[in-house]
């Protein structure tokens, strides 16, 4: 690429790629305001066979209008998505607010808290404990600023 982004991206590097990185300690994932879906494709998307967990903010710009194409090429019953609504980019990180214009509605605390919330019920699931599933299934809510959807 002449952008410099793979400037480090040798012969060497490329068969590493090739191998593939796949870990069987990797039983589920995280996503907190993706990108890159070119990178990836449809095609890529649609092969991850572990559970995603895709969050996403309802106003984020950064992602260049990346989550509903990745949402969309996941393939599966068992992946789940919760959009924050109000939520922007940032509202993934320890910067909240301070970058965003203070307007989107969503407050950095609110966020933070679907976001823990959330990522631990999903992260408790997938190591043998059930206890927020009720939270997973929609039977309860965190906040009315987080929208849970289901494959």
């Amino acid at each position: 690429s002449d952008s410099g982004f793979c400037d480090g991206y040798t012969e060497a590097r490329r068969a590493r790629f090739a191998e593939g990185f796949e870990d069987d300690r990797i039983v589920a994932h995280i996503s907190m305001a993706p990108g890159d879906f070119s990178y990836y494709g449809a095609s890529g998307f649609a092969a991850v066979d572990a559970p995603i967990f895709l969050m996403t903010g309802e106003l984020d710009e950064s992602t260049g209008s990346d989550s509903e194409p990745t949402w969309n090429a996941l393939v599966g019953e068992h992946h789940l998505r919760v959009d924050l609504l109000g939520g922007g980019h940032t509202t993934f990180t320890d910067y909240a607010g301070l970058f965003e214009d203070s307007e989107l509605g969503l407050e950095p605390e609110e966020g933070w808290r679907i976001i823990r919330g959330y990522s631990l019920a999903f992260a408790k699931l997938h190591a043998g404990d059930d206890s927020g599933s009720d939270l997973l299934e929609g039977e309860r809510s965190i906040s009315e600023s987080a929208l849970l959807m289901k494959k």
